[in-house]
C-alpha cells in the first residue's frame, strides 16, 4: 500500500496554512476556557461559606483549569512552529491567488505601426 502525501487542507487551503489556522483558533479557546475555569474557580472560592459546592467541584475545577492551560501552551507554540516553518521555507507565494490576468504576466508591446512612424 502507498503513501499518499496531502498538500491540501480542506480541499482548498494549503496545509500549513491550515496548520496556523487551526493552531491560532486552538489557543484561543483553550485560552478561553481557561480563563473561564479560573473564573469559575474563584466564584467557588468566594461562595463556598453556602455549602453548595463540594470539595470535588474545587478540585475538578483547578484540573480543568491547569490542562486547558497546558493546553493553551502547547498550541502557542505549534503556532509559533507554524509560522516559522512559513517563514523559513518562503511558503507566502503560496498564498497569493494562483489565477493571474494575462495582461500582468507579460509587458505589452506597442503595436507595429507605431515603429513605422518613428
Amino acid at each position: 500500500m502507498a503513501i499518499r502525501r496531502f498538500h491540501h487542507f480542506l480541499c482548498c487551503l494549503p496545509l500549513r496554512l491550515g496548520v496556523l489556522v487551526l493552531s491560532f483558533l486552538g489557543f484561543w479557546g483553550a485560552l478561553a476556557s481557561c480563563a473561564i475555569e479560573w473564573l469559575k474557580f474563584a466564584y467557588i472560592q468566594r461562595h463556598n461559606g453556602d455549602g453548595r459546592f463540594s470539595n470535588g467541584d474545587r478540585t475538578f475545577t483547578i484540573v480543568l483549569g491547569i490542562v486547558y492551560g497546558i493546553l493553551a501552551f502547547i498550541t502557542l507554540f505549534g503556532f509559533i512552529g507554524a509560522i516559522t516553518s512559513l517563514k523559513s521555507e518562503n511558503h507566502f507565494d503560496r498564498l497569493k491567488p494562483s489565477v493571474q490576468v494575462p495582461i500582468f504576466r507579460r509587458q505589452l508591446q506597442p503595436p507595429e505601426y507605431l515603429e513605422t512612424l518613428l
